[in-house]
């Protein structure tokens, strides 16, 4: 089975859980790297608690302990890489930024980890179940950090004011699935300045007598 290296392990508040003791850093990041690598390999269908647990090196009653179906392992999981999206969108300056979130959808997905959302992903089109997962979880996330980063600009007039975000999001997440998951073509810097440009040009405020 293949091993997965990601860094980061905070869950999303919505899926962290309490019960039984306190769990080992180490296993709770092992266990969530076995979810994703399974999951990329042989899909939501075929992943057990048992697989999962021989993958992560612990016991099947470790993992009850902490999650009650292979279903939440998979919510945590998502969420703990859609998680990093958000990364470096600090500087206060939209293009910077907006470059910064793309560069990380770009990074998660051509990882391992984002085979495996491809894979969830394909699958929710046949799969009730896998749908509401995926749309509870990573779609959440995956919005949260562009949203609130097109708001807050939108209010310094830097964006048409028809600008909806949510759209925006959408163009950007569809255009690079698109890409990896419909055509499997590799991404890079160049789809990053790609889809960049092509976002900016779209939503921004232009000067007069601009083209």
């Amino acid at each position: 089975m293949m091993a997965l290296t990601m860094a980061g392990t905070t869950t999303a508040p919505e899926v962290r859980r309490k019960r039984g003791r306190p769990r080992s850093v180490d296993a709770h990041r092992r266990i969530l790297d076995a979810t994703l690598a399974i999951c990329a390999i042989e899909g939501f269908r075929d992943l057990t608690i048992e697989s999962v647990a021989r993958t992560a090196g612990v016991g099947k009653s470790t993992i009850y302990r902490h999650w009650r179906s292979k279903k939440e392992l998979v919510q945590e999981a998502i969420a703990r890489e859609s998680l990093n999206l958000g990364r470096n969108m600090d500087s206060g300056d939209l293009e910077k930024d907006l470059r910064a979130f793309i560069a990380n959808l770009v990074a998660l997905l051509s990882s391992p980890a984002g085979h495996a959302i491809a894979q969830l992903v394909g699958e929710a089109q046949a799969n009730p179940a896998v749908a509401t997962l995926v749309a509870a979880t990573w779609d959440v996330h995956r919005r949260g950090a562009l949203v609130a980063l097109l708001e807050a600009h939108r209010s310094e007039q830097q964006i048409r004011p028809t600008i909806d975000p949510e759209r925006v999001s959408e163009a950007v997440f569809g255009s690079l699935f698109m890409r990896r998951i419909i055509m499997g073509a590799s991404l890079g810097e160049a789809d990053v300045n790609a889809v960049s440009d092509l976002v900016l040009h779209g939503m921004l405020v232009r000067s007069p007598g601009g083209a």
